[in-house]
């Protein structure tokens, strides 16, 4: 019972590491305890603070009808322990779902609930859970919550979120439908067996070591593409500030300084227009370590080229952090507008900061942070415009001329780069760049992607993943120590030439070993037989199957109807093994099978009258086109 002081209490928080009740991720049990009679406008406003998510997150079931305001509550909470998850950066995918609501036992007021919360790491989440029932609980009793706790809840999901180009990534592969596997060392598997495909950022199982290695070092970089033909800036390697200085004069000002092997802009130094700068610049790039290179700096506009497999799909023209005068903000306050901005739009991109960097391009131009930009006078507050220094983009793919793709897909192929981020100056993309001239600065195996175009992963998946990336699954719900039938599918699916494998078992042993079988290349097809005892504790294995085998001799209809949820993860024909009814009939609900008649459409229910009808019955269902 609670304590007269206590508004919700958790009873317990549960890792589920498979896949239950149609959910694609891994989850979180949460067994709470509760009063409805209480104020939930504190709580729904907290959470109304958080970060949104991509979707409305509601629970749903028959119950919330009958006990609307404790419904109200388990989906605030959990709605919370989403917002949660996806403000840290996790990509959480489908929502909450209700397992148990009912009343308690000694008052009308109390509740006691359960309910899935989708999290891909219910590890983490089962520590912030306590945490954030306590935050609720506090606001239901009308006290000061513990922001600390909260904070660090958050800094926790934070350490196991994707970064960089991983996140959207991961989004758009949910979106799909591609499962994924978390492999080490930072890579995610899309998909599974021969259909998988491996990325790590925008760095895929496609990607030649060497041509990471080439574009690693600008120096090679620079080149090659100079070998090749292409347009490329001179260049020198410097080794102190005294070689820079000489170098700098026999080059001509301006000059670019860079380091040899870093990305994202760091320490790159570019329009470099006298000794003075040159000196002030060098001791800021040195500081990213050695050795430096020196490149005449060539004018024009910046842009980003992206090539995937052999084919241009998005070109963005990058802006440097800058400010645009209204005639009567000065520099500070138009600063603090663009970064309001930026905090408010659907692309992200790094705050503006006054630094030293900013204060000397405001000096150069006679200005200074207290100073009014005359109304359209743009006033740039960086060199370069990498996107972690905080610049920006916009989509000019339709603008790009004819001559400049074909520029940029040889440099792509000759850098041997499946998918390349070349950076290219030139005065005008719409014009060819033998007209104007261009050069490239540097060429990306790892490009950060997204700003302009948030559906470039889209594209990109579509490229690399078959489909969903799924290789065929069967799940055979029977005794495990029986598995003559599991091993016929298989003896079936071999004889068709398809490297197939079979896993048994219960609980996380059986998810081990599916995931151990799923992150194999050559895997064809994969059987997994489960008993129905103890599944909802775990879950299953895979998120989604092509078919599942019941034997409905084996199972009563409470079990049957218990088993329905199952109807969630499967998306081709549920065979029953019912001894008697002709073979390939459609299935006739009759007692518990009711239950399974309301959630899959009867053609998909499929009557087997013997056993050795089955291997072909589901080789059938899954591997031959749909007859009309």
């Amino acid at each position: 019972m609670l304590s007269s002081l206590t508004q919700i209490q958790l009873l317990n928080a549960q890792e589920v590491h498979g896949f239950l009740r149609g959910l694609s991720q891994p989850s979180l049990r949460i067994h709470v305890k509760f009063t409805t009679n209480l104020n939930l406008q504190p709580v729904t406003d907290c959470v109304a603070a958080l970060k949104s998510l991509p979707d409305t997150c509601k629970t749903d079931s028959a119950p919330k009808k009958a006990w609307p305001t404790a419904a109200l509550l388990i989906d605030v909470l959990a709605e919370g322990l989403m917002r949660l998850q996806s403000g840290a950066g996790l990509v959480v995918g489908g929502a909450p779902v209700l397992e148990v609501l009912r009343p308690g036992m000694n008052s009308r007021n109390q509740f006691e609930a359960m309910v899935l919360v989708p999290a891909p790491l219910p590890q983490v989440l089962k520590i912030v859970a306590p945490i954030w029932v306590n935050h609720v609980d506090a606001l239901l009793k009308g006290t000061t919550p513990d922001a600390t706790a909260l904070e660090k809840a958050k800094k926790a999901l934070e350490l196991g979120a994707p970064r960089g180009n991983n996140r959207p990534l991961l989004r758009e592969a949910g979106a799909r439908g591609i499962p994924v596997t978390v492999l080490p060392g930072g890579v995610f598997q899309l998909g599974w067996g021969r259909l998988s495909r491996l990325f790590k950022s925008s760095i895929t199982d496609s990607t030649a070591a060497v041509a990471a290695a080439w574009t690693k070092d600008k120096q090679a970089t620079n080149a090659l593409l100079r070998m090749a033909g292409l347009p490329v800036p001179a260049q020198i390697s410097v080794s102190n500030l005294e070689t820079a200085i000489k170098d700098a004069q026999q080059l001509g000002y301006p000059v670019v300084l860079k380091p040899v092997n870093l990305d994202q802009g760091l320490g790159v130094e570019p329009d470099l227009r006298s000794q003075v700068e040159l000196q002030v610049a060098y001791e800021r790039s040195i500081r990213y370590g050695r050795p430096l290179l020196m490149e005449k700096h060539v004018y024009g506009e910046d842009y980003r080229v992206y090539v995937v497999k052999g084919e241009l799909i998005a070109v963005a023209h990058r802006v440097p952090a800058q400010v645009v005068g209204d005639g009567s903000s000065n520099v500070t306050d138009l600063v603090a507008l663009v970064n309001l901005q930026r905090s408010s739009g659907a692309a992200v991109y790094k705050p503006v900061a006054l630094d030293a960097e900013a204060l000397e391009l405001l000096a150069r131009d006679g200005y200074e942070p207290a100073s009014v930009i005359p109304r359209g006078r743009v006033q740039r507050l960086r060199r370069s415009a990498n996107s972690s220094r905080g610049g920006s983009s916009v989509d000019v793919t339709h603008l790009i001329h004819p001559d400049n793709v074909a520029l940029c897909l040889r440099a792509a192929a000759v850098l041997r780069l499946d998918i390349a981020g070349l950076d290219l100056l030139i005065p005008d993309i719409a014009r060819s760049w033998r007209e104007g001239g261009a050069a490239f600065c540097e060429v990306n195996a790892q490009p950060q992607m997204g700003g302009a175009h948030p559906w470039i992963f889209e594209r990109i998946l579509r490229r690399y993943v078959e489909g969903q990336g799924r290789v065929p699954s069967i799940l055979v719900l029977a005794n495990v120590n029986d598995l003559d039938l599991s091993r016929a599918i298989v003896q079936k699916l071999a004889g068709e030439g398809l490297r197939t494998v079979m896993e048994c078992g219960t609980g996380v042993t059986l998810i081990e070993q599916t995931r151990a079988a799923v992150i194999q290349p050559d895997l064809d097809a994969i059987v997994v037989q489960v008993e129905s005892t103890g599944l909802l504790r775990q879950g299953l294995p895979l998120d989604r199957f092509d078919a599942l085998v019941l034997d409905v001799q084996s199972l009563d209809a409470h079990q049957l109807t218990a088993l329905q949820w199952l109807a969630g993860h499967i998306n081709g024909a549920v065979f029953m093994i019912n001894e008697g009814t002709s073979a390939g009939a459609d299935m006739t609900p009759t007692g518990g099978l009711d239950a399974w008649s309301g959630c899959l459409p009867p053609h998909r229910l499929r009557a087997v009258s013997a056993l050795d009808a089955l291997p072909a019955a589901i080789f059938q269902s899954i591997c031959e086109p749909p007859h009309a």
